[in-house]
């Protein structure tokens, strides 16, 4: 998991930002020289759902799948795209955007 070796080599996130009322929300990490390398996208629905992917990768999501500049504001672009989708359609547009990620799900049983 990317963010388990991040936090292996003494790496932190910033706040977390709300997307969607606490439901979608993300978290930039950065190195110890405090440049960005990566990004958690987080749905806490019951079943809880994490992505992770390298900064890189997530500029590469905002300018190729969102079609909007990273010096843009992104929040309401992402407020737009995460009211129209879920933890799945985000899946699928990396997916269709060949972007790696790593996922981790906490699933409750019923």
């Amino acid at each position: 998991m990317l963010s388990d070796e991040w936090l292996k080599n003494g790496y932190t996130h910033g706040n977390t930002i709300d997307i969607i009322h606490g439901l979608i929300t993300y978290e930039i990490w950065t190195n110890n020289s405090k440049k960005p390398i990566g990004v958690s996208v987080n749905f806490e629905y019951a079943d809880d759902v994490h992505y992770n992917l390298s900064y890189s990768n997530w500029i590469r999501f905002l300018e190729d799948y969102l079609n909007i500049e990273h010096s843009e504001d992104h929040n309401r672009a992402l407020y737009n795209f995460f009211s129209a989708s879920d933890c799945f359609g985000f899946e699928d547009s990396l997916k269709e955007c060949t972007i790696p990620y790593d996922k981790i799900a906490f699933w409750e049983p019923d």
